[in-house]
């Protein structure tokens, strides 16, 4: 009897072994821009909008509206390579222009196409002060863009 529930033992646990050797094909999501809002001393500021739009979003897009917030986290889109921002505070609007590449990359070959975005550069704004602090889009970056206002 003993040696049935060892044979038993065995086959199960070679069974879930074996199952683990596959790959995950979670994405890393890679594809968010951090925005941060700072005052002249490059303090966090906390600014309130009517609302935050991106021009030409789907219904996928987060809605931001009236929100008071320092920083936002806006998704990309791995069909484009631009995107323009649009903050609107109660009787004024101001928008961001941005551009980045998107680079399709392969994790395993048992997954799909992850594409990872890179190189952000800022094209054009009507906010007095914007930088782009890091152009590399990444979970570990803190900030890609900075707006003094």
């Amino acid at each position: 009897m003993r040696k049935i529930f060892l044979a038993i033992f065995i086959v199960f646990s070679a069974f879930f072994i074996s199952c683990n050797d596959q790959p995950t094909c979670i994405p890393e999501q890679t594809d968010l821009i951090k925005i941060a809002f700072v005052d002249i001393v490059g303090k966090p500021k906390n600014i309130t909008l009517a609302s935050l739009t991106v021009d030409n979003s789907n219904d996928s897009f987060p809605v931001f509206n009236d929100t008071t917030a320092n920083n936002f986290i806006i998704p990309l889109n791995p069909l484009d390579s631009s995107i323009i921002i649009r903050f609107t505070q109660d009787t004024v609007s101001h928008y961001i222009a941005l551009s980045y590449t998107t680079i399709p990359i392969v994790l395993n070959p048992k997954c799909a196409l992850e594409m990872k975005f890179d190189f952000l550069k800022m094209d054009s704004t009507d906010f007095e002060e914007v930088e782009v602090v890091e152009s590399a889009i990444s979970l570990q970056t803190a900030k890609n863009i900075e707006v003094t206002h």
